[in-house]
């Protein structure tokens, strides 16, 4: 099975925080870290766009708010 490294831009703050804690817990991974540069890496078994839309489809379940701290990073050129 292949696998994906999805990119998220994080605007740092509570928030945020809470929103990628919510967001491990719903596509059942252990955790995900952010960095010091406002970025986060999440990995999926998962081709690069079906973990794409994985990810876009879980943070809109996870919170209505969450294109006002998160911006993920589209594999497509």
């Amino acid at each position: 099975m292949s696998h994906s490294i999805t990119v998220l831009q994080i605007r740092s703050g509570p928030r945020a925080d809470q929103i990628l804690a919510e967001l491990a817990r719903g596509l059942n991974v252990d955790h995900i870290w952010p960095d010091n540069a406002g970025r986060a890496q999440l990995w999926l078994q998962l081709e690069a766009l079906s973990a794409y839309d994985t990810v876009i489809a879980a943070l809109d379940r996870t919170a209505s708010d969450w294109r006002v701290h998160i911006t993920v990073i589209s594999p497509e050129p």
